[in-house]
């Protein structure tokens, strides 16, 4: 069947405050929602999460989100897999459903994300789909890597 793209619910918001990474994927946890809802995150505000955030769903069960946002005039990338679902090359399918998604949405524009530098799985998976590496930066003691994707 593989994966679909939908509206990101906020209840399927709220599943993302649950999900539990460990070791150095800690970082990628997201605080308790209502913590998010008071400090105003764009994925507990309804209306960001309606016009950036899509949900995506393997065999009719969520497993994951993107959201699509211009920063600085450039179209950037987030995303995030449920943890049972990393490690299960999900990854690369849905790094290609969001290219084409956002040449369809997006047309005329390149295709920007930051991650984390010691994130080695996430790097080769979006280097395998066609992300170079355009720089680096440090960001409150945490490197990150800036890479793109040229979609025309």
């Amino acid at each position: 069947m593989g994966l679909l793209v939908n509206e990101l619910t906020e209840n399927q918001a709220m599943q993302i405050c649950a999900w539990k990474y460990f070791d150095e994927y800690d970082v990628y946890n997201c605080p308790p929602w209502n913590e998010m809802v008071n400090t105003n995150w764009g994925l507990a505000d309804e209306d960001k999460r309606k016009a950036e955030f899509k949900s995506v769903s393997l065999n009719g069960v969520f497993i994951g989100f993107f959201r699509l946002q211009f920063r600085e005039n450039k179209l950037y990338l987030g995303l995030g897999l449920s943890p049972e679902h990393c490690g299960k090359g999900h990854g690369n399918e849905l790094i290609e459903i969001v290219k084409d998604y956002a040449k369809k949405h997006f047309p005329q524009n390149n295709l920007y994300l930051d991650v984390r530098k010691f994130n080695k799985r996430a790097i080769k998976s979006y280097l395998k789909s066609g992300f170079r590496i355009e720089g680096e930066y440090v960001k409150n003691g945490a490197e990150f890597v800036v890479m793109k994707c040229e979609l025309f």
